[in-house]
């Protein structure tokens, strides 16, 4: 979990927490997923607990209306998970069956126009694509927006149902041809 998601992971006898950061390196992360795999075995899921990368852009099929562009990456440790940086996960193929990644808009796709006048794209779709191959899971993820709330003292972490579109992909990196939509309206769908 990243440091940077406000709460805390719930305590759980199945449940084996990394705390990241700003700080920590990605690959520092993986031989922590890799010293516990020496010890425990192949793990059948892994949940990322991260933000998603989301940049305010001038959508032009909205009326030029300023959305928030996701797809761009994960705030995951140091350096992120994004195009460049999938790469560093290559250490766990074959070690996580499910990769499940509640974080905000994590596999949008699309592009708009900063303020500035910079074109940005952005494409969540091939990054959870890269992370599914590079892993050999199988990989969960949204196009949109997640929510979670905290409970308690300790500040919990209490995920719902997923929002939104939901997307899997197989260890080989296919995309499911069935996407699991939850809480839309059917326009939105």
């Amino acid at each position: 979990m990243d440091s940077r998601v406000n709460g805390n992971l719930p305590v759980s006898s199945d449940i084996i927490g990394i705390r990241v950061s700003e700080t920590t390196w990605l690959g520092d992360f993986v031989m922590q997923v890799l010293n516990f795999h020496s010890l425990l075995g192949n793990f059948e899921k892994m949940k990322i607990y991260c933000h998603g990368y989301v940049a305010p852009v001038q959508d032009e099929r909205r009326s030029g209306r300023t959305v928030g562009l996701g797809g761009l990456g994960l705030q995951f440790c140091r350096e992120g998970i994004t195009l460049e940086t999938v790469c560093k996960l290559t250490p766990l193929y074959g070690k996580i069956q499910q990769i499940s990644i509640p974080a905000c808009r994590a596999a949008d796709t699309g592009s708009g126009t900063t303020a500035s006048g910079r074109t940005m794209q952005s494409n969540g779709l091939e990054l959870m694509r890269r992370i599914a191959i590079t892993t050999g899971a199988q990989v969960r993820a949204s196009i949109n927006t997640q929510g979670y709330r905290t409970d308690g003292e300790n500040r919990v972490i209490r995920l719902g149902e997923w929002e939104g579109c939901v997307l899997t992909w197989s260890g080989n990196g296919e995309l499911s041809s069935h996407a699991e939509c939850h809480g839309l309206d059917e326009a939105d769908q």
